[in-house]
């Protein structure tokens, strides 16, 4: 709705028709989009909100879940300012300079309220993670403004050039306090060469990485060309990305996955399940199924690695 408000006062001495055709050209496509996934997800699922809420959806892996933030409607104004106020408070100065500038203020105010609306969406949908990269955005459309509202005098361009300065050193300031997801605070320290933060969640991240290279690296050396792996991706899927190859793969997608967990002895060759220590271990399936591979193993299957993280199962005389 704020791209279609934004749109028609875009023209404003143009007829109400002529803006209604630019809004529909414009938003044709997306709309399009946007309706036939919601309609695959209500065929498939019965809900066509499916992907908001779903195990594979982006929004809600099993390794991220945990750091999603949510607030009700006023909430998540007050929490979106917070987070730009401390990620890119030059932002707001550029839009005071903006709305200073321009005789107008419907029109630009609109336009600067887009990336705004995606952060109080976020927090009010629950799918709000503290990343710094989120609002890169805003600095987006930093240069598009500037061009049709340049500073022209010394003392703007000063103080427009200390503000992008300051709003950098707010940025360093929140990766360096270990508060942003694990994955950006160790790409930082890695970056700045920098020693690793002892923190929970970051120490967690760490070893969760690492158990999946180990478990990886087994199961490449492990299998033969044919042999196949009862998995759930839900929770286990950056092994699929670090063996490269998904074809050795039972995932729950695939027509042959809940007759290998009725069979599993007649095909598949291996099991593997999440361990104790694994975000989302409530989330598999296999495990759904056979509660008991939490403390024991199946009939014709022996453990062949186990860890906080991982147990694989291999099936005998393949």
């Amino acid at each position: 709705p704020l791209i279609g408000i934004t749109l028609a006062m875009l023209f404003p001495q143009e007829s109400w028709g002529f803006r209604f055709t630019a809004i529909l050209v414009t938003l044709f496509m997306s709309i399009v989009a946007i309706a036939t996934w919601m309609y695959m997800n209500w065929l498939f699922t019965g809900d066509a909100y499916y992907f908001l809420n779903s195990y594979y959806s982006g929004m809600r892996l099993a390794e991220t879940k945990i750091f999603l933030q949510q607030e009700d409607f006023w909430s998540s104004w007050l929490r979106s300012f917070s987070w730009i106020i401390q990620a890119v408070p030059v932002y707001l100065l550029f839009a005071g300079w903006v709305l200073w500038r321009e005789g107008r203020w419907l029109l630009p105010t609109s336009i600067l309220f887009l990336p705004v609306i995606l952060v109080v969406a976020a927090f009010w949908q629950g799918t709000f993670i503290p990343e710094v990269s989120r609002f890169g955005i805003f600095l987006g459309v930093l240069p598009l403004m500037l061009q049709k509202f340049p500073p022209k005098k010394m003392w703007q361009q000063c103080i427009l050039t200390v503000a992008l300065v300051f709003s950098l050193f707010c940025s360093i300031s929140l990766l360096q306090q270990n508060q942003l997801m694990p994955e950006e605070t160790i790409l930082w320290r890695q970056i700045t060469q920098q020693e690793i933060p002892s923190s929970l969640s970051v120490q967690q991240w760490l070893h969760q990485k690492q158990a999946q290279r180990q478990i990886a690296q087994v199961l490449f050396d492990k299998l033969l060309p044919g042999q196949k792996v009862l998995m759930d991706d839900a929770v286990n899927f950056p092994i699929i990305y670090l063996i490269n190859d998904a074809s050795h793969f039972i995932l729950p997608y695939q027509n042959e996955f809940f007759l290998a967990l009725q069979q599993p002895d007649l095909l598949t060759d291996f099991i593997l399940v999440p361990g104790s220590e694994t975000r989302g271990q409530e989330q598999d399936r296999i495990l759904s199924y056979w509660p008991q591979l939490v403390e024991t193993t199946l009939p014709g299957f022996q453990e062949v690695f186990g860890s906080s993280h991982y147990k694989l199962l291999q099936r005998l005389n393949p």
